[in-house]
């Protein structure tokens, strides 16, 4: 891979630490998936991983919550989501009432914030979130993955829905 290839993917990694992936292995932390590992596609089967980066927490994330599960990553970060059909929109364009596929679960909260934020005036829920280090992860021929039973994007470069 190219040094400027690797340097657009390793900006992109958007997934907070912690994050369960479905792999082969069963679900794992994001932090403990390794090049090699399969992990579950929005296709509905198993791929391998390219590429694992991480980096140091960003100004700005996006929680988003299910009731039973919530993800957090960058407000660039495509998610699979169902709004009168099933697309893949940025994280900070989705709105509570949007449902996530396959689950059929609805998203029932949004909390974006940025770093500043989060240490100056902390919710209680923002103070509860660890987000040091975000993570992604780059798949071969699907590009997406299974996150806390949210469908994302890999790491690769989105252009758009």
């Amino acid at each position: 891979m190219q040094e400027d290839n690797l340097r657009k993917l390793f900006r992109n990694a958007s997934v907070s630490s912690g994050t369960l992936i479905q792999t082969a292995r069963g679900h794992i932390p994001i932090e403990q998936v390794e090049i090699g590992d399969e992990v579950y596609t929005h296709l509905a089967r198993y791929r391998l991983v390219k590429a694992v980066l991480h980096r140091p927490f960003g100004s700005k994330m996006v929680k988003i919550d299910s009731g039973e599960n919530s993800l957090i990553v960058r407000p660039t970060h495509p998610l699979f989501i169902e709004r009168g059909h099933v697309q893949w929109i940025v994280a900070d364009e989705i709105v509570v009432g949007d449902h996530i596929p396959y689950t059929l679960a609805l998203i029932s909260a949004v909390c974006r914030y940025s770093l500043r934020q989060a240490q100056a005036e902390p919710s209680q829920e923002v103070k509860d979130t660890p987000v040091p280090i975000v993570y992604g992860l780059e798949v071969t021929e699907d590009h997406s993955y299974i996150a806390n039973n949210f469908v994302i994007r890999d790491n690769r470069v989105y252009r758009g829905r």
